[in-house]
């Protein structure tokens, strides 16, 4: 329970990738990349990898992505994959605390005799043996590994180039240091192992991590312990035995079946039958059952509080915000770790994708504004090498992880901030100049497209302010009195917009001749002024 409540808060915020330039020339690619990317995700299905990288670090403390270069997909055209390895088939060199540090790192994985040697032919009647033994979760199911064999990708470095080199046994099957040709710069141009690894708890001098199994399990244990007497002492007070002579007239089986109404007997006397009196367990036993329940929401930061539930007597919505905000804790800290690893996943994507997009692919974009379906070209034209005829430079991104799916709780907050703007007025084009002040101390999500919006507003509205003033010398020239108090009158703020920024008052718009309450001949005297105006 406690690791689905885990899981359940890091689905809540499943992240997506926006890609930021580090120079000017490349705002136009960096769009592309974050409407590109997000979609590869998708097709790699990226979002149920996730989750399972997720719940298996949340079980076993460490879980490994493998982005790479599937070249077989497409047809034959090859795309960027993504899977999750066990980490019972990953191997790396002792102590190192980065992945990237290790001088060799070797993929494992069981596979059949027959498809290696239909595979590699060279191999056929020479695999005889299995020279490596690997270990195995404990299942239900028996899974026969007789007719398998251990395939071994071994990736090493030669300088910053990154080699592989596969083999089954002592054979080897394939190796990009034996074809300088066609890998002049190794596996991969980027020169890094291709796999993500992914801690819940970090522990020292080593890759792997604890899991939420390692640091409950012994309290979990007891509690198992304590809940399995307490079942035992139950079940002897609710169902009595007796001590019986073996002379005593009753019959055992009658006495033992609840389901007859009348037992038979010659006689009754308590000397041949007695009840054996069991003792209840005292009370300080189930109190320590109860404290140890507690510890263990405690030791995986699963409280009450997280859960949704609040201790009685608290009623205040401050305090309730408050125990809400603690309690999630715990579940940003992991987010933010799960995040990280997800940004260097998206990394390795942008790399194979300069490495290996040469031919344009299609991608279908979110529908517009208009709802109709938008299609776009992709290749990777923008993240070539580029000369400018001083020296050559690679476009190179920061990678923005935001939350892709917010959970309900924060889209009511977000709400109700955006209606707390609305209601004080940072919305009115008057104002624009305080609300910026005020928004440059605030943070939240995306305060700096809401910067832009007021921005926007307060410039459009010192547009018409300036029209309004040639509006009017223009009138003023024409001789058109009526014109020039109408313009007067609004640049008074006769028709200005309502306190909280939120357009025209409604009864006045249903009625526009009492906006300024002059009557109907309001539109005739707005006539002439744009007739003037036309006219100048």
């Amino acid at each position: 329970t406690c690791i689905q409540s885990k899981l359940a808060d890091v689905m809540d915020s499943y992240p997506t990738a926006n890609f930021r330039p580090r120079q000017q020339d490349d705002v136009d690619e960096a769009k592309r990349l974050s409407a590109v990317v997000p979609i590869i995700m998708a097709q790699n299905d990226m979002e149920q990898t996730y989750r399972n990288v997720a719940e298996y670090a949340l079980k076993n403390g460490t879980a490994i992505y493998h982005p790479y270069w599937g070249s077989q997909k497409l047809n034959g055209l090859g795309d960027i994959a993504i899977d999750q390895v066990d980490v019972l088939n990953l191997f790396w060199q002792p102590g190192v605390t980065d992945l990237q540090k290790s001088a060799y790192v070797f993929h494992v994985e069981p596979v059949d005799i027959d498809l290696v040697e239909k595979t590699y032919p060279e191999t056929k009647g020479k695999i005889t043996k299995k020279s490596i033994e690997l270990a195995r979760f404990l299942t239900d199911e028996k899974v026969d590994t007789a007719d398998k064999t251990v395939v071994v990708d071994c990736y090493y470095k030669v300088g910053q180039i990154l080699h592989m080199c596969k083999y089954v046994d002592s054979i080897c099957l394939f190796s990009t240091e034996n074809q300088p040709t066609e890998f002049p710069k190794g596996l991969y141009d980027h020169g890094r192992y291709p796999f993500v690894v992914q801690n819940f708890i970090h522990t020292e001098n080593s890759l792997y991590g604890m899991g939420m199994v390692d640091i409950g399990a012994d309290t979990q244990i007891q509690i198992d312990l304590i809940n399995e007497a307490v079942v035992e002492n139950t079940l002897m007070g609710v169902k009595p035995r007796y001590f019986t002579t073996r002379d005593n007239g009753v019959s055992e089986d009658d006495l033992a079946d609840w389901t007859k109404q009348y037992v038979e007997v010659a006689s009754i006397d308590e000397r041949h039958i007695k009840e054996i009196e069991s003792k209840s367990l005292s009370g300080n036993y189930l109190s320590f059952l109860e404290g140890l329940k507690n510890d263990l929401k405690y030791v995986t930061a699963n409280t009450d509080a997280s859960n949704g539930q609040v201790p009685s007597g608290v009623t205040a919505a401050a305090a309730l915000a408050t125990l809400q905000e603690a309690g999630g804790k715990h579940s940003r800290l992991i987010n933010r770790s799960f995040h990280n690893a997800y940004r260097d996943v998206v990394w390795h994507v942008t790399e194979l994708i300069r490495q290996f997009y040469d031919i344009a692919r299609w991608f279908r974009l979110a529908p517009d504004a208009t709802g109709n379906e938008q299609f776009m070209s992709y290749s990777n034209e923008g993240l070539k090498p580029q000369n400018n005829g001083e020296d050559t430079r690679i476009p190179e991104f920061d990678i923005d992880i935001t939350t892709e799916k917010e959970n309900p709780y924060r889209k009511m907050e977000n709400n109700e901030l955006a209606l707390s703007f609305f209601k004080m007025g940072f919305f009115n084009p008057k104002m624009s100049d305080q609300a910026i002040a005020c928004l440059e101390m605030m943070d939240f999500t995306r305060r700096d497209e809401l910067m832009t919006k007021v921005r926007q507003n307060g410039t459009m509205y010192d547009m018409l302010m300036q029209l309004s003033q040639v509006a009017m010398m223009t009138a003023q020239q024409a001789g058109n009195g009526q014109a020039v108090a109408m313009i007067q009158q609004i640049l008074a703020g006769g028709g200005q917009a309502m306190p909280g920024g939120g357009g025209v008052d409604p009864a006045k718009a249903a009625n526009p001749g009492s906006i300024t309450g002059e009557g109907a001949h309001v539109e005739k005297a707005r006539a002439q002024a744009r007739a003037a105006t036309e006219v100048a």
